[in-house]
Formats: C-alpha cells, sequence, structure tokens
C-alpha cells in the first residue's frame, strides 16, 4: 500500500479528471480548474479562475492545454501561459498525433 493523501474538492467542483499518475485536476464550475500534485508537498494550485474550463489534456513533453468556453485554449509549459483564440469558439476537446495538436470546437471549426 502506497502513502495516503486527503485534499479538500472545492465545493464548487463539477468533475474530477486524472491527468497523469501525479496530477488530479478539479474543474470548478465557471470558476477555472485547480490542480493538485499528489508527489508534490507544495499546495493545489488554482489556473483560469474567471474562465469556463472545459477539458485539460497533457502532451506528450508534459505541457498541459486548458480548453475554455469562448476564449480559446490555454497552453502551460514551465509556469508559462500561453492563449490561443479559436474565433470565439468553445474548445471540447484537444488531441495530439504526432507533434501536431487538433482542437475540436463547438462549431466543429477547427
Amino acid at each position: 500500500n502506497g502513502p495516503t493523501h486527503w485534499i479538500t474538492i472545492p465545493a464548487t467542483t463539477s468533475q474530477l479528471i486524472p491527468v497523469n499518475d501525479d496530477l488530479l485536476a478539479f474543474q470548478r464550475n465557471y470558476h477555472g480548474i485547480t490542480l493538485h500534485n499528489f508527489r508534490s508537498s507544495e499546495p493545489s494550485s488554482n489556473y483560469l479562475t474567471q474562465y469556463t474550463v472545459q477539458g485539460i489534456y497533457e502532451d506528450m513533453e508534459k505541457n498541459l492545454w486548458l480548453s475554455t468556453k469562448n476564449f480559446g485554449v490555454f497552453k502551460i509549459s514551465n509556469g508559462r501561459f500561453k492563449n490561443y483564440s479559436f474565433d470565439n469558439f468553445g474548445v471540447r476537446n484537444i488531441h495530439q498525433e504526432q507533434n501536431r495538436i487538433f482542437v475540436g470546437t463547438d462549431n466543429d471549426k477547427y
């Protein structure tokens, strides 16, 4: 048996998303996303609290991609954020094939 971890789940959590063996995401109703790393003693981190985060994806390089409603995709790489906008379409899912990232929007646009 491994170590036991106690975490507090935010009251606004609408979905729990396992990202990898170490990371769990709490998708929060209209208040971004909270990430909790089980292998770290660091507290949980809140991201994009002003956005509705619809999904999270970890690519082969361990970058995190957060899809949002109406504000495109945010890439988190080494603590830095970069936004990719898609004409105010909500991004529903993210997929990687070889070295390319593909996104699916509300209107099947991209």
